[in-house]
């Protein structure tokens, strides 16, 4: 068994899936999207996403699913710059998505929890006194005690679609057409229509306290599945890999 999996995964090793921008609409060109593509590429090398993309297939060929993940962060510790970041995760079993999602790259997740093992030194200087308690609700694959050891606390990132009433206007200036959230002072309005907003908001806890909060700039949660074998039995998914 061991031979077959190692078989597929080198297979998809050689053959790695790329981001591929597209020119469509909008006024938008062949040289613009290589432009993109080329800034992809360099997210990619910066973030060594090629083992991240490899861990996830190995974890999807053998357990039946892994994941990826996107985050934005601050280059270094005196910069304002900040560069996104591609990587995954060598225990599938810490993240757990949402059960309704139904997309084969999750992009219809209403919410995603992913735990960390963060230093107790890291913490007292982020958050101040420690909360003995940790984060202890545990799921299948999790048989660490209490969630928390002497030298580290373990903490959950609550990732959730809020979804917000808004009105999108359409409107002109007598030249051009242009559309936006709100009506500048001056144009002459051509159309309405009520539309609600997708806000991904993420919140750091522990079992009874929100530590952080934050807002990602997109309209989808950052976390993206692998697959193995998916099979959806009467609304009930099963997820299998080669083991």
């Amino acid at each position: 068994t061991d031979a077959i999996c190692r078989r597929v995964i080198n297979a998809c090793r050689e053959n790695r899936p790329r981001i591929v921008v597209h020119p469509v609409g909008n006024g938008a060109d062949v040289q613009t999207a290589k432009v993109f593509d080329g800034l992809i590429r360099h997210i990619e090398y910066a973030s060594n996403a090629a083992y991240a993309y490899d861990t996830a297939v190995e974890n999807a060929v053998h357990g039946g699913w892994g994941w990826l993940g996107l985050d934005a962060d601050y280059e270094r510790e005196d910069s304002f710059d900040q560069s996104l970041k591609i990587f995954g995760w060598s225990n599938p079993l810490m993240c757990y998505g949402d059960p309704n999602s139904r997309m084969p790259d999750g992009s219809d997740m209403q919410w995603f929890v992913e735990t960390i093992m963060m230093r107790r030194t890291e913490y007292r200087a982020k958050f101040g006194k420690i909360d003995e308690v940790g984060w202890r609700y545990v799921g299948s694959g999790d048989d660490i005690p209490d969630w928390s050891n002497k030298e580290e606390i373990r903490v959950a990132k609550y990732w959730r679609v809020e979804i917000e009433p808004a009105i999108l206007y359409r409107y002109t200036n007598g030249q051009t057409l242009q559309q936006g959230w709100t009506l500048p002072e001056g144009m002459q309005e051509l159309a309405r229509r009520q539309v609600y907003r997708h806000k991904i908001r993420t919140y750091l806890l522990t079992a009874f306290k929100i530590l952080q909060t934050s807002d990602w700039p997109g309209r989808w949660i950052p976390r993206v599945p692998v697959y193995g074998r998916k099979l959806d039995l009467n609304g009930r998914v099963e997820l299998k890999g080669m083991v």
